[in-house]
């Protein structure tokens, strides 16, 4: 198999793939394979009516790692090209965050052949667009609470500006402060790889179809939240910052970028947790309508 690497003009072929068959994983998406490539350094391969897509830069010399083939021909076929495919550089198969329906469908079809275990840091968020712009009845009360005291606290005194191109370098100078500011409670170099994802997401704007929102508190930035569509019923929030000086402020950014940019979809994709309990206590208190759970299947 001939793998090559993925550019901007590739956002159409991809798509046609993605959407129809990434099961609206945020994992299976051209937004993650292009501006992401520093991390997995993704190449793909169009063939026999599938999408083969390697993750280069989580190779080995004895593995070689690939997402599951997207496509709607004939899926053990893909699979088993994969297979010869990393043969052939004399490395084993390892599918990376795999779906429970093709973590089911490979053990089906594929006995013996592959190791599967659930990757919990993989497992992805998604809402109904609904619950998330509304925060109805008792199980969200809380959050609607905290919602609507920030809104009434700084009522007069808050807007709310949809993004433009012309909103992108606002959003970096609060990016590089707010970067500044949490080095020492994160990973340094975690912050700066998201900083790059982000430039790069940034230039590519209109071609990546972004929507997003700035929150201006008194004139000044005080958070941004952006996201683009992985599917024709799935919205992915890609990025949200806010200055935490402001209490509850993320409570405004996650239910905004709904309501303001997103009601046209079915399903909102808020992402991994990967890993970080904060984070995932944060993520599960909204309550996800579906926990996308993901595995690693790795040849035996």
């Amino acid at each position: 198999m001939f793998f090559r690497s993925i550019t901007i003009n590739d956002y159409d072929l991809v798509w046609k793939y993605c959407s129809r068959y990434g099961e609206n994983s945020c994992q299976h998406s051209f937004i993650n394979m292009f501006t992401l490539f520093e991390k997995y350094g993704s190449e793909i391969s169009a063939d026999d009516d599938f999408l083969y897509v390697l993750r280069g830069h989580l190779c080995t010399e004895n593995e070689r790692v690939y997402l599951f083939p997207m496509g709607g021909g004939d899926a053990k076929s893909a699979v088993e090209r994969i297979l010869e495919d990393a043969h052939s550089h004399s490395a084993r198969v390892r599918f990376e965050t795999v779906t429970s329906e093709k973590a089911a469908w490979l053990e089906r079809e594929f006995p013996g052949v592959f190791s599967i275990r659930e990757n919990r840091d993989y497992a992805e968020y998604i809402h109904l667009s609904d619950n998330l712009a509304n925060l109805p009845g008792k199980a969200f009360a809380s959050k609607r609470y905290d919602a609507n005291l920030f809104r009434r606290k700084y009522e007069g005194r808050m807007s709310e500006i949809i993004i433009t191109k012309e909103h992108i370098a606002e959003i970096l100078d609060f990016e590089r402060k707010w970067l500044c500011e949490n080095q020492e409670s994160h990973d340094k170099e975690a912050l700066e790889l998201e900083y790059r994802e982000i430039e790069l997401q940034l230039k590519y704007f209109d071609e990546l179809k972004i929507s997003g929102l700035i929150i201006r508190i008194d004139g000044i930035t005080q958070g941004f939240v952006y996201g683009a569509p992985i599917s024709d019923s799935c919205y992915d929030v890609l990025i949200e910052k806010g200055n935490r000086e402001f209490n509850d402020i993320y409570r405004i950014l996650h239910q905004d970028i709904v309501r303001l940019c997103a009601m046209d979809y079915k399903y909102i994709n808020r992402e991994e947790d990967v890993g970080a309990e904060g984070l995932r206590k944060a993520k599960l208190s909204y309550k996800p309508d579906i926990l996308m759970n993901k595995f690693i299947a790795a040849e035996i």
